[in-house]
């Protein structure tokens, strides 16, 4: 990330990674910056008990499963922010 947008207002983030990308890291630098009532949206995360292939997505996943702010919709990989 080259910080274009470091101040900036996210609406949605969308997170493909591979495995070799840190979903993680990606998620850290960006989940202060989603505008309330919008969402991270995890495209290999599949449910709270397992994902498709990626289990970086599902790392990031899981440190914003359990957090009032984020509610995960219908056992997804989208985190819509509610605080």
């Amino acid at each position: 990330m080259d910080g274009r947008w470091v101040g900036e207002n996210i609406v949605r983030a969308a997170v493909h990674t591979d495995p070799h990308a840190s979903a993680p890291h990606f998620l850290e630098v960006i989940q202060e910056h989603i505008v309330l009532e919008c969402a991270i949206v995890f495209s290999h995360f599949t449910g709270c008990d397992h994902s498709l292939y990626i289990q970086s997505e599902w790392l990031a996943a899981d440190r914003v499963l359990d957090k009032p702010r984020y509610f995960n919709l219908a056992d997804t990989g989208a985190f819509l922010r509610l605080r």
